[in-house]
């Protein structure tokens, strides 16, 4: 019964999951209370997890700005359209260093991951760009972004 247990415990410990813990101390705000900073203060950006829908025949972007030593980062980007199809750019200082062909983006979701993520230059800002779905039709963009 003592290897019986002493195995039991031994198991146990082994598939329990590690937790980290935050140790420091957060940032205090003007009002002097401490609290984690949100993802638009870490970031300089409106919300690092986007969901944006266009207007009728009109293209969907989301900006990472630019940031002296710091780098844009995008995990992920999703988008559908309401009809017609659409493409998926995104663009690092001005240069395009990814694109879809034209009819990538249907009436189906289509999603791109990228691991480990997809990287802009230093200070740099990045943007990620659904193209038009057609006239009549509204696009819309999903996002998982960052910058560090």
């Amino acid at each position: 019964m003592k290897k019986l247990t002493l195995a039991l415990a031994l198991i146990l410990a082994c598939v329990s999951p590690a937790h980290a813990q935050f140790t420091g101390t957060w940032p205090r705000d003007a009002a002097g209370q401490s609290a984690p900073p949100t993802m638009h203060q870490q970031f300089g950006i409106a919300s690092a997890n986007t969901s944006t829908t266009g207007a009728n025949n009109t293209a969907v972007t989301l900006t990472i700005p630019a940031a002296a030593s710091q780098r844009g980062k995008i995990h992920s980007v999703s988008a559908f359209c309401s009809s017609g199809s659409a493409s998926i750019s995104i663009t690092d200082g001005g240069t395009t260093i990814f694109t879809t062909e034209n009819t990538f983006v249907t009436t189906t979701i289509k999603s791109l991951t990228w691991i480990p993520a997809l990287t802009g230059a230093l200070n740099s800002a990045m943007i990620i760009t659904l193209s038009t779905c057609g006239v009549g039709n509204a696009g819309t963009l999903n996002t998982e972004v960052d910058r560090y």
